[in-house]
This record gives structure tokens, sequence and C-alpha cells, in this order.
């Protein structure tokens, strides 16, 4: 009888001893799938870091809009031509620019930096005899595709003197 006691108790416990290393084995699989998607994720973070691209950071309407996504305008005066050259630098985000608030003259922007850049020509007449135009908001309203969908972000200039304007807003 002993025997048998003997060997009962010897199955039960290799039968334990095969469900805690399958136990153990499935926490062990688990805790590697769970280190090797942090490391994946760090990979792509330091990746996209690398790349000059910007992480992913939400949009907040009012928010001012990160300078790797969209520059604030810059604005370039030449007074022999009487037009000024607008200029912002756009990350690598897609995007689509609309210029406005100039109100006489003529604009053109065209070529590859096309929405990036504007010259506006400001002649006098039909212009008014200033040079500054300080009571003209220049504006570039963006349609930028994020991680969250199209968002707006508009930014403002204000005259035609040369100079560097706010930083832009997501409206």
């Amino acid at each position: 009888m002993r025997n048998r006691s003997t060997a009962f108790t010897l199955a039960v416990l290799m039968t334990l001893a095969t469900l805690v290393t399958a136990t153990a084995a499935c926490a062990t699989d688990v805790e590697e799938a769970e280190y090797k998607a942090a490391d994946e994720v760090k990979a792509l973070q330091t990746a996209v870091t690398e790349s000059g691209e910007p992480i992913p950071t939400p949009v907040t309407t009012g928010g001012t809009v990160d300078t790797s996504i969209v520059s604030p305008i810059t604005a370039a005066f030449f007074h022999e031509r009487q037009a000024t050259d607008y200029s912002v630098t756009l990350g690598p985000l897609d995007s689509f620019g609309v210029w406005g608030g100039f109100g006489c003259g003529s604009t053109l922007s065209s070529g590859p930096a096309a929405p990036a850049n504007i010259t506006w020509e400001h002649p006098h007449p039909p212009c008014d005899e200033t040079t500054n135009h300080a009571d003209k908001e220049i504006t570039l309203t963006l349609s930028v595709t994020t991680y969250q969908g199209i968002k707006e972000a508009v930014c403002k200039y204000q005259g035609a003197e040369s100079g560097v304007g706010e930083p832009c807003v997501w409206e």
C-alpha cells in the first residue's frame, strides 16, 4: 500500500510541478512580450526623433503651434520694389494654406515653396502712401493633417515691414 501511496504522491507532485512550470512559462512569456512592446515603442520614438519629425502632440484650440510644424511668419520688405516677402517654415506634416489680409496691390505665390511663401507688391497707388501698412493684418490659414485629423492653424503678421510675427495658433 505504501508503494501505491508513494506513486500517487509522486504523480500528484509531478502534475503540480508541470502546472507550476507551465504557469511560470506563461508569466515569463507575458513579461517578455510586455518588455518587447515597450522596447518597440522606445525604438519608434527614437526613430521619429532622429528623423527630425515631431512626436505627435495633442492639438489644443487656441494653443500655440509647435515651430516644428509651422514657424511664425517672417517678413522682408524691399523698398525699391515696394514689396514684402512673407514666409513660414513648414514641418513634415501634410498641409494646405491660404494667405489673406493684403487689401491692395497684388500677390504672387508659386513654386515648390508655395504655400510657405508669398510676395505682396504694394505700390503707391493703388495702396496708401505708407510703406509699413500697419493697418493690414496678414494671415496664413493652414489645414494641417495631424494624428487627430485635419486641424486649422492660423499665423498672423501685422503690416509690411521686415520682422517676425507671433507664433501661430490652433483654431
